[in-house]
């Protein structure tokens, strides 16, 4: 068997576990069924039967009243050697006696780096979803029992990608939160054209939560810088008022003018403005010694 073909049946044995079914014909017979709404996946299993096979699976669409009306896809392996042969492969046993069906997860079916990739494309073709990138970022993949689903944590875990586990109803949902670990998943898919969309989205909205945390620091930064002009404003009238600017020193005088006329700036540029310039330190010690003034002219906050 080619390696191709090995990495066929890793793939389409954990589409088998998220949404296949085992049972029996009227005349006792083993059979396998895939149901899904979603058209390329059934065309993606015949074509893996077909290749795995060299046979025809049956495609049957149905309409489901409860979604709608919507195509439900059943694609069913019907003749009894090639599906105890799949049965064989994919690692599940049949008692034709309970119609119980046994897992036995052979390990090659996830042996290399390859076949454990394929495998975990067929898990999330089979129950998987992702999230429009604009509305957040998550992926998940639906499994039907417990044991599975830590199977696909393990398996993920190899690939570096770190998973949790939630339950929903019955079933357990293997999830990715994190954007770099969902596009890591989908570039070891080979899902190029969707890591491309979601890298674009990601970066777009990486640069507008960047630029908003830069206009709200801008932002506080101008809130700031008024409140403290307005402050400064109020003793420097204060003074006058009490004492008359005259009074000053003329390098405070020389300060308090250039306040009055410049009420809304930031120390830094009041600074810059000033006769010769004068540093932030310098501007802020000033200021320290007329609020100390006005508090002794009996100004109060």
């Amino acid at each position: 068997m080619t390696v191709g073909k090995e990495e066929y049946i890793s793939e389409i044995g954990a589409m088998v576990r998220m949404n296949g079914t085992v049972g029996f014909s009227l005349r006792g017979e083993v059979t396998v069924e895939f149901l899904t709404e979603n058209n390329p996946l059934a065309r993606r299993i015949f074509s893996l039967i077909k290749a795995l096979y060299a046979y025809d699976a049956l495609i049957m669409v149905k309409k489901n009243p409860r979604l709608g009306y919507h195509n439900n896809y059943l694609v069913a392996i019907n003749d009894v050697n090639t599906a105890q042969k799949f049965l064989q492969d994919v690692g599940l046993r049949v008692s034709t006696e309970t119609f119980a069906v046994e897992d036995r997860f052979p390990q090659k079916l996830t042996n290399s780096e390859l076949r454990r990739r394929a495998y975990l494309r067929g898990a999330f073709l089979g129950a998987g979803t992702v999230i429009d990138p604009n509305k957040g970022y998550h992926l998940e993949m639906v499994c039907r029992d417990a044991l599975h689903s830590k199977r696909l944590k393990r398996l993920l875990e190899k690939e570096n990608l770190e998973s949790k586990i939630s339950l929903r109803g019955e079933n357990r949902v293997v999830y990715l939160k994190e954007a770099e670990k969902i596009s890591d998943f989908l570039a070891m898919l080979g899902a190029h054209k969707e890591v491309l969309y979601f890298e674009n989205v990601r970066v777009l909205k990486d640069m507008r939560a960047h630029v908003n945390r830069l206009v709200n620091c801008e932002n506080a930064n101008m809130d700031k810088a008024l409140n403290t002009g307005l402050k400064q404003v109020e003793w420097i009238k204060w003074i006058e008022e009490k004492k008359g600017l005259e009074s000053l020193p003329s390098d405070m005088r020389a300060l308090c003018v250039l306040r009055l006329k410049n009420k809304d700036i930031s120390l830094k540029e009041l600074g810059e403005k000033a006769n010769p310039p004068l540093s932030k330190s310098a501007i802020r010690h000033r200021f320290s010694k007329i609020e100390k003034l006005a508090k002794e002219l009996g100004y109060k906050d």
